[in-house]
């Protein structure tokens, strides 16, 4: 019989201003990119599915939704962008 043993490790993160400010535009970022794609991906599912054709999401359809909020909305190009594909 093997025993398992979980260990953690408490790590305390201490942002400066200018770090805090970054990470709140990230972190805002990511709600909003995560809020719009949703609406628009059940949008454009429901348009489909009215017509009889799935909408299957895959990574090309939700990287062309970002790519289109980043040409709508100027300040999502000053956040992460690897944090945004991960959305």
């Amino acid at each position: 019989m093997v025993n398992a043993v979980n260990k953690g490790l408490k790590v305390e993160i201490l942002p400066d201003k200018n770090m805090t400010q970054v990470l709140n535009q990230n972190i805002g970022n990511a709600r909003f990119i995560w809020n719009n794609m949703l609406s628009r991906y059940n949008y454009l599912y429901n348009l489909f599915s009215f017509h009889g054709c799935p909408l299957n999401p895959n990574i090309k359809n939700l990287n062309a939704i970002l790519k289109m909020l980043k040409q709508e909305n100027s300040f999502l190009r000053e956040g992460e962008s690897t944090s945004q594909q991960q959305v």
